[in-house]
């Protein structure tokens, strides 16, 4: 494995590793995957232990090795001579190595040959000059519904295989080559002699599948073929992971994981999808799909999330472009003839009903900028156009003023928002529909922008003149919004930006409530009605006014137009009022209270900062940002950018009474936004700040988070959500680093990283420091430049043509005489101590 980088991982450091198949190499199951943890260590438990849970069906399976050497027992981390660690891995590979006695070391080869299959190859090598004799078994443990689950064996021809019982829809199977069963406990293995000063290898494999003989068959097949061809290929598609070398042994680790975790995390196409898709949390205890459709799969295995398809597929694009473009293909294929695509379509073709997160001309150019591809652009460049058309359809823009609106907070990504957040108690809770903000100016002017880049490369310059006028006309209304330093929110029909009022406080639900409250500006009201219990009370409101020009105006509203969330509702009235004079409900009691307040507008939030990621913008506007994104007052936190400025009284780091947190996606695109803003070296320290907090919560907790407090270095949402981890495409063009292919590389522009860093990929390394770039092609070609070089291509004249990467081969096996595959139940335990999560 020489394309595999060298580490000595600890019990706690491996934690970060899962091993699942790679859907570069083989063919993944979406509805029956099986992934698994390696688990380290050094005390008094398993010094060695496989894990999974089947996607959900079984609480805990573990695979424990076992040596034994003159009578002695070896299972425990303490009894080996040196604990294991973890050497190298990627991301259907674990390499682990140990010392059992001084002159007996061990290496465990685990990998994963598809979704249901992983093995294990052992070379034990004996340093001394005399021979050993040892025995190797495989134990199994099961626990499902905090039961212990009855193992059995498997009578064979030539030995035996053990069962791990009858699971929904499984009957996994664990085969050691030319094992048996010593005693009747649940475990097989094998006698191995290992010469003096030389070697002997033993190979193991496990098997999920439905029934016990497609188990059995694939188990044989798997054992009966050699595997050294599948680990070259695995070193081969290694070569094709980007490995980062900072100057912080720990940082290098984390960015590598990450990779390993976006690689890990995409599928090859299936169901409604044609091509690659991704899971955000392909873990363990995730994966299996008793509907088999996916239908019933829980979030982050249940569509394509805009936000985090635009973290994975820009990341994917620099190892694969072909996967990453499955994502694009994936939502177009889907793709409605109004040029409608939904916002989150998922593997079994339900969709959201909401119009997607308008990124995916973005994401198309980012990922044909790594790859250059021509033809993914002609493909995808009338369908992305199509959906650009949708979004600034008139029932898209209900005022008609070329600033289209959201139809739903959900499409935001973000629902702490505090001028919206209707689900909240402590937010504003005005509906998104009546408001008017920069940030869906800033996707589509980013889509149009990008869609005039793919057509003048594409040639196509009759949908120039439409372009340029749309371009024109968002910046136009983008500029509209620019106020006091900062883009506003304003009301959607007066195009104000106003404070708001509190015109009713908890008045009683069954009284009807004389206001004579006038305006100065006409707006909106956010009425909000709480107590009672978990039911949802059966109402109709009524409100009663004058408009803008005096004219007796009114609206009624039933229980179903407002959005209910633990005991309360909120509404936002869709007319505009210059005078209240009245507000009552029918059908609510006096447990109740209405609360009424005129909507506030002023409140900012990440989205005022969106416009950088544009580029472009008045200089003016451009500096403005820059400030406000890194006063500390603001949204510089500790741990990066956060969502909501943190002298906002609606502030919460830890986003659980306010808005606030880190969140990769929108880290992301204002980091690119600072970089376009030349400020590159501030994005680098905004990363760097993310990362340091990403160390810190994965050393504490063995995982990555969706998502991170804004000021201490903590964990929150989801764990091991692919959204969390390192912003692998933010980095990349922080380095200002792209490496194409083995004879292609383009470097140099801003150096945002601004510390020294080498980067190989292809068998090319490039460094890069403040002074020089040094290029060094596989083919022997050096390429040097100044560090601040413009950014430009560098081409090897030598270089040779890159080999793509090949897909495992299945063995198969022809058996001749069946085997009895009525498993002997296996009674008396030998009781091993293992590490269960909590």
């Amino acid at each position: 494995m020489k394309n595999l980088r060298r580490w000595e991982l600890d019990s706690k450091q491996s934690e970060l590793l899962i091993l699942a198949s790679d859907a570069r190499l083989s063919k993944t199951d979406y509805f029956d995957d099986q992934s698994w943890q390696v688990r380290l260590s050094d005390g008094d438990k398993t010094a060695i232990a496989l894990q999974t849970q089947y996607g959900g069906r079984a609480g805990l399976v573990s695979l424990v090795p076992m040596w034994e050497h003159d009578g002695r027992l070896f299972y425990e981390g303490a009894a080996y001579h040196k604990p294991p660690v973890v050497t190298a891995f990627a991301p259907n590979y674990i390499e682990v190595e140990g010392a059992l006695l001084a002159d007996i070391n061990v290496m465990m080869q685990f990998w994963a040959m598809d979704s249901q299959t992983v093995g294990c190859a052992i070379t034990v090598t004996n340093a001394s000059s005399d021979s050993v004799e040892l025995r190797f078994d495989i134990y199994g443990h099961v626990i499902r519904k905090n039961k212990e689950q009855a193992l059995g064996l498997i009578d064979l021809a030539d030995g035996q295989a053990l069962y791990l019982g009858d699971l929904p829809e499984l009957a996994p199977i664990v085969m050691v080559e030319g094992g048996q069963a010593r005693d009747d406990r649940p475990k097989v293995g094998r006698d191995i002699h290992v010469e003096g000063n030389s070697s002997a290898t033993v190979r193991w494999v496990h098997v999920g599948g439905k029934e016990r003989r497609d188990s059995l068959m694939r188990s044989m097949a798997w054992l009966s073929t050699g595997w050294q061809a599948y680990f070259q290929q695995i070193d081969d598609a290694a070569l094709m992971i980007p490995q980062v070398q900072t100057s912080n042994h720990d940082w290098d680790f984390l960015i590598a994981a990450s990779y390993n975790r976006l690689i890990q995390a995409f599928f090859t196409g299936a169901g409604a999808f044609p091509k690659h898709t991704f899971a955000a949390k392909r873990f363990p205890e995730h994966g299996y799909s008793a509907q088999g459709d996916g239908s019933d799969y829980p979030r982050g295995w249940d569509g394509q999330d805009p936000r985090t398809a635009y973290l994975a597929a820009t990341a994917m694009a620099t190892i694969d472009p072909q996967v990453a473009q499955g994502i694009i293909r994936n939502y177009l294929a889907l793709q409605d003839s109004d040029g409608s695509v939904d916002n989150r379509p998922a593997i079994n073709g339900h969709k959201q009903g909401l119009l997607c997160l308008p990124v995916l001309a973005r994401m198309a150019w980012h990922i044909f900028q790594q790859s250059e591809d021509d033809a993914f652009l002609e493909a995808v460049f009338p369908a992305l156009l199509s959906f650009l058309d949708r979004w600034l359809s008139n029932d898209r823009d209900m005022d008609r003023d070329k600033h289209p609106e959201w139809q739903d907070e959900r499409q935001t990504g973000y629902v702490a928002f505090p001028t919206f957040a209707a689900w909240q108690p402590w937010s504003q809770g005005a509906d998104i529909r009546y408001v008017e903000g920069p940030d869906l100016l800033a996707y589509l002017l980013a889509e149009a922008t990008t869609l005039h880049h793919m057509a003048k490369h594409l040639d196509k310059k009759s949908v120039l003149p439409m372009l340029n006028e749309i371009i024109s006309i968002l910046r136009k209304r983008l500029d509209s919004l620019w106020q006091d330093g900062h883009f506003v929110y304003h009301d959607r029909d007066t195009h104000i930006t106003t404070h708001g009022a509190r015109i009713l406080d908890n008045g009683e639900g069954d009284i009807k409530h004389e206001i004579d409250h006038s305006l100065l500006v006409p707006n909106r009201l956010v009425v909000r009605i709480e107590g009672g219990v978990n039911h949802v009370p059966r109402i109709r409101l009524h409100i009663e006014g004058l408009d803008d020009r005096e004219r007796p105006i009114s609206e009624s509203h039933t229980t179903e137009d407002f959005q209910w969330h633990h005991r309360h509702g909120v509404l936002t009235t869709a007319n505009t009022y210059a005078r209240i004079d009245r507000i009552w409900c029918d059908g609510l009691s006096r447990v109740y209270t209405i609360s009424a307040t005129t909507l506030d507008t002023t409140g900012i939030d990440v989205n005022t900062l969106l416009p950088l990621w544009v580029g472009d913008l008045p200089d003016n506007q451009r500096k403005a940002l820059i400030k406000l994104v890194t006063d500390t007052d603001m949204f510089w936190r500790p741990n990066g950018l956060t969502m909501v400025p943190a002298n906002s009284k609606h502030y919460d780091p830890s986003n659980a009474e306010g808005g606030g947190g880190i969140w990769p996606f929108w880290l992301t695109l204002v980091g690119e936004g600072l970089i376009a803003a030349d400020a590159a070296k501030q994005a680098g320290e905004m990363l760097k700040a993310l990362i340091a907090a990403q160390l810190a919560v994965t050393k504490d907790k063995g995982s990555f988070s969706q998502f991170y407090h804004a000021d201490e270095p903590l964990g929150l949402g989801e764990r091991d959500h692919l959204a969390g981890i390192v912003p692998l495409h933010l980095l990349h063009k922080l380095l200002g680093i792209r490496i194409v292919n083995q004879s292609k590389v383009w470097v140099g522009g801003m150096f945002g990283w601004d510390r020294a860093i080498t980067v190989r990929q292809y068998g090319v390394s490039v460094r890069r420091t403040r002074t020089k770039i040094t290029v060094k092609f596989p083919s022997g070609t050096t390429e040097e430049l100044a560090g601040d070089a413009r950014w430009q291509a560098i081409i090897d004249p030598d270089g040779d043509t890159q080999t793509p990467i090949s897909m495992f081969a299945a063995p198969t096996l022809v058996v001749e005489a069946e085997p009895d595959l009525q498993p002997e139940p296996q009674t008396e335990r030998v009781e091993i101590r293992v590490e269960i999560e909590d």
